[in-house]
């Protein structure tokens, strides 16, 4: 819960780097696809409030069908200010690069503290979409039998060139 507080809390504070200018009484929409730490997020939410006056923050919990929520808000022109994300290049052209406010606040942000690897994720084109807090391991399935057909299998060592070749071999 600790580490999920913390990546809200950097989700916020992003949001306030891209706000920062804001007036008072201004709304920065969240959307989150959890309902189950809706609780926890408006709690953060809240503390974000308290150290930004004049600027509130609106959990907007989308639940099931979030990706086709968030596209549909997107072209509706009425997309969320910050949102979680995980596929950053189908969204590209909806998001603001942030490389000028991580450039202004890099020291404010930690921003030295994020590892790279982890940065690439939400970077497209050379522009930063986002600001990434976790990873999840991705993981290719494949049928061994046609693969093997196909190829000789290589059990250690296989590099994402050899899966290319491989999967091209089995389409001949």
């Amino acid at each position: 819960m600790k580490t999920f507080a913390t990546t809200l809390a950097a989700l916020a504070t992003s949001a306030a780097f891209a706000f920062s200018a804001l007036a008072e009484d201004q709304v920065i929409r969240f959307a989150t696809w959890s309902q189950d730490n809706l609780a926890i997020q408006q709690a953060i939410a809240a503390k974000f409030e308290e150290s930004h006056p004049g600027v509130k923050v609106q959990v907007e919990s989308y639940g099931d069908g979030y990706d086709t929520k968030l596209a549909a808000a997107m072209g509706a022109g009425d997309a969320p200010d910050v949102m979680y994300m995980w596929n950053f290049p189908a969204y590209a052209v909806s998001l603001l690069p942030l490389n000028d406010l991580i450039a202004r606040d890099a020291e404010a942000m930690n921003y030295k503290d994020i590892p790279e690897g982890l940065m690439s994720t939400a970077t497209v084109g050379g522009k930063v979409l986002g600001i990434a807090t976790y990873y999840t391991t991705h993981v290719v399935y494949f049928n061994k039998d046609l693969l093997a057909a196909a190829v000789r299998l290589v059990a250690k060592g296989w590099t994402w060139a050899d899966l290319r070749e491989a999967a091209a071999a089995t389409s001949k």
